[in-house]
């Protein structure tokens, strides 16, 4: 079980930033995720939903995989800070491109449908501890998504995390009021 720590930056300039990424910290992956969320109105647990992924990464040596991912999380904003309880994992590689029908009709026996899409495009890299991200949201702009994982959600380590976190928000040139503290499904439905 892993948590995850984050937070999300609105992006003025994201030419600027992405060559100061390449200054700071090590390139790991070009991606583009597609998501697709299904949501089951009544259902007291995961009322975030499912996520299923299709996501496409390219690494530094330009070699491609693309696999389709399951995530149920919880949720939770700190001080606008999101820390995730996530669990993953993998249906199937993408032969034919899309989810395994299995699964899905299984999504839909169990009352969870279709709810909402999201398209991320953008780039990645690792400083330390922590995954940078810039991403292209469809529809919502640019984003640097900076993320700690942790075995733990303990007070103690999320202050430690959300330091190391700003820290690093302040070395990319970017201020604390650009910080969003809305997940972006909330976002994509306003």
């Amino acid at each position: 079980m892993a948590y995850e720590i984050e937070l999300k930056a609105w992006v003025d300039d994201p030419e600027l930033l992405k060559q100061t990424l390449m200054k700071l910290a090590e390139f790991k992956c070009e991606y583009k995720k597609e998501d697709v969320y299904f949501i089951n109105k009544t259902a007291k647990l995961l009322p975030s939903g499912i996520r299923i992924r299709k996501e496409t990464i390219s690494d530094a040596q330009k070699k491609t995989k693309e696999t389709i991912v399951v995530t149920y999380k919880t949720k939770e904003v700190r001080g606008g800070i999101e820390i995730n309880n996530e669990n993953e994992f993998e249906i199937c590689a993408l032969n034919n491109q899309t989810p395994d029908k299995t699964f899905t009709d299984l999504l839909d026996l169990i009352g969870f449908k279709p709810a909402q899409r999201k398209t991320k495009n953008g780039f990645a890299w690792i400083y330390e501890n922590i995954t940078a991200e810039l991403s292209l949201v469809e529809k919502l702009g640019y984003f640097l998504e900076l993320e700690i994982l942790s075995e733990t959600d303990a007070p103690s380590v999320v202050e430690k995390s959300r330091a190391e976190l700003l820290a690093f928000l302040e070395k990319c040139g970017i201020g604390k009021d650009k910080i969003e503290s809305r997940y972006y499904t909330e976002m994509l439905n306003s």
